[in-house]
């Protein structure tokens, strides 16, 4: 039977090289309790290996060409997409102008919509227009009774829960938002903002091509990360919203470049 170090050992390859884990798989494989794999997997986030989530564990650098489950990603870092989402919307009130806004699919995005929600109706919330292709963000929208949103179509990624495709990409380029609020799976000072899948990044570039300014959100665990696909160059971008964690050099590089950076 493997020591404790042993099994974790093994625990940390396999997220790392699985993109993510189950408590029920490590605990029929290794044939322990479940009790013993949750603390597994809590001395390995605690080392930096993994991060937790509902039912298992997810890698903290996923292979680039995998992606990770919707609802895997909604529980990673979580207390900083809340926080961010917080700030990004309280920087938004701040415009002179907020009629229409595009929102991509992602779990941070989803915070943001709930963030904006939650605080009631305003002056910004009554008129404004939002825009998506984010089958969650719709559902939230409607579960807060907010008017005014729009659903482009287009096919369904059931991974992302994102609606793709030439007609989605159509669709938005025929439209004109103040701000258009994106995701990213990485964000580096050599090629911008990046996703895994080239279907979704176009979808991104069009929301980016049809605003008048991009805000990006974008906590610190993507920074220093390329994935396949740059929908945004850095000179595209406006505003990035993040969180403390990330090194104030990076920070000075984006405001020398014109960006307005927002720490949550």
């Amino acid at each position: 039977m493997l020591s404790a170090l042993e099994r974790q050992a093994e625990i940390a390859q396999t997220t790392q090289s699985a993109g993510h884990v189950s408590v029920s798989q490590l605990s029929s494989h290794f044939n322990v309790t479940p009790e013993t794999i949750r603390r597994d997997l809590k001395a390995l986030e605690k080392r930096g290996r993994l991060v937790r989530v509902h039912g298992g564990a997810v890698s903290v650098s996923p292979n680039h060409n995998v992606e990770m489950e919707y609802d895997s990603n909604t529980m990673v870092n979580i207390d900083k997409k809340k926080r961010i989402a917080a700030a990004a919307w309280n920087r938004l009130q701040q415009l002179p102008q907020l009629n229409a806004i595009t929102i991509d699919s992602g779990t941070t995005t989803l915070e943001f919509v709930r963030a904006l929600a939650s605080g009631g109706k305003t002056s910004h919330t009554s008129s404004m227009t939002m825009i998506t292709n984010s089958l969650p963000v719709a559902n939230l929208t409607t579960d807060y009774g907010l008017t005014g949103v729009h659903l482009v179509g287009g096919r369904i990624r059931p991974i992302t829960r994102a609606i793709v495709g030439d007609q989605t990409v159509r669709e938005l380029q025929q439209l004109r938002a103040d701000v258009a609020v994106l995701g990213a799976n990485g964000l580096s000072l050599n090629h911008g903002c990046s996703t895994p899948d080239p279907s979704e990044a176009a979808v991104k570039a069009a929301m980016v091509q049809s605003a008048h300014k991009v805000m990006v959100l974008c906590d610190s665990t993507k920074f220093k990360k390329d994935f396949l696909v740059t929908f945004a160059p850095l000179d595209s971008i406006d505003i990035v919203v993040t969180d403390s964690g990330v090194i104030p050099q990076h920070y000075e590089i984006l405001e020398s470049l014109g960006i307005e950076v927002v720490v949550a």
